[in-house]
């Protein structure tokens, strides 16, 4: 009885067991490690269909995510001999359809690289020079600016000096008598040093005008620019050879050493402005109004050369 009872249950079992398995769908998952187990239920519930083919679809896309994967890593095949090959060999073609299609820049060769150094060295001299004139001019303005205020202050001040010191030579020296000039001068000393001061004051101013106007005029026109410079300063010359006259007289002196003192300086002098007179002409001709009305233009170098 119990051989029978055991046989009996046997075949219960197993046909249950065949039961079950005719009744689940078993799927082995190769990428994920285990089985996949789906209980199969009426063909007519529509519900159990779209399961089965939602779990078909999730199921396909794990397997080629996985197959995507490993052809990364695998190196690629031109001879396949089973399916596995092949799918391979087409995974790893769609992988390198889309490296390609990924937007890269080349790697230039050497030639080209050199040549854009030196294009963006040409492009980065050119700046530099650009820079360089752009800073230039505002300050070549600003030189001549400079250099035109202090020839006109320096006339100025040469004007203002003159007005006060030459009256001075004319109240003391008296022409034909020495001793009457001997002694306005030691009467007066402090005034005769005065006016020999101011005259040392207006031979500075002087050679400080010629220098500014050859430098103001060099570019324009350097050699009439530089032919009144010199007269100036050759004028220069000749009034400090007077003013080193004046500069014997001391309040000790005879009256014969401070009239033939004066006298020879009011000679060097008279002598300097003939040159200085020419200098005037060619200062004339030089003088140009940049920016300024015609008549004005016209109208100074007319009373610079009459003058």
């Amino acid at each position: 009885m119990s051989e029978k009872l055991f046989i009996k249950s046997f075949k219960i079992a197993f046909v249950a067991i065949l039961l079950v398995l005719s009744s689940c769908n078993i799927q082995e998952r190769r990428y994920t490690k285990g089985y996949y187990v789906e209980f199969l239920r009426s063909k007519n519930n529509s519900k159990s269909i779209q399961v089965k083919k939602e779990n078909h679809k999730r199921n396909n896309l794990v397997v080629k995510e996985k197959k995507f994967e490993d052809s990364l890593s695998a190196p690629i095949e031109t001879t396949a001999i089973d399916s596995r090959n092949d799918n391979l060999i087409a995974s790893n073609k769609k992988a390198i359809l889309m490296i390609k299609n990924i937007n890269y820049k080349p790697i230039e060769p050497n030639t080209t690289r050199i040549d854009n150094k030196q294009s963006i060295h040409k492009t980065k001299h050119k700046k530099l020079k650009k820079n360089e004139i752009s800073k230039k001019a505002p300050n070549n303005d600003g030189s001549k600016r400079r250099l035109a205020i202090i020839i006109g202050c320096s006339i100025l001040l040469l004007g203002t000096v003159a007005f006060f010191t030459i009256p001075i030579l004319g109240q003391l020296f008296v022409l034909g008598n020495p001793a009457l000039t001997g002694l306005n001068v030691t009467a007066n000393f402090s005034k005769f040093t005065k006016h020999t001061i101011g005259w040392i004051s207006m031979l500075l101013l002087d050679i400080l005008t010629g220098l500014s106007i050859s430098k103001y005029y060099k570019k324009e026109k350097p050699k009439l620019a530089a032919l009144t410079s010199v007269l100036r300063l050759v004028y220069s010359t000749i009034l400090g050879i007077g003013i080193f006259q004046l500069l014997r007289v001391s309040s000790t002196s005879s009256a014969s050493i401070i009239y033939n003192s004066i006298t020879g300086f009011n000679k060097f002098w008279s002598f300097g402005l003939i040159l200085f007179g020419f200098h005037l002409i060619a200062l004339g001709l030089l003088f140009s109004n940049e920016g300024g009305k015609k008549w004005v233009n016209i109208a100074i170098k007319s009373l610079l050369i009459i003058a």
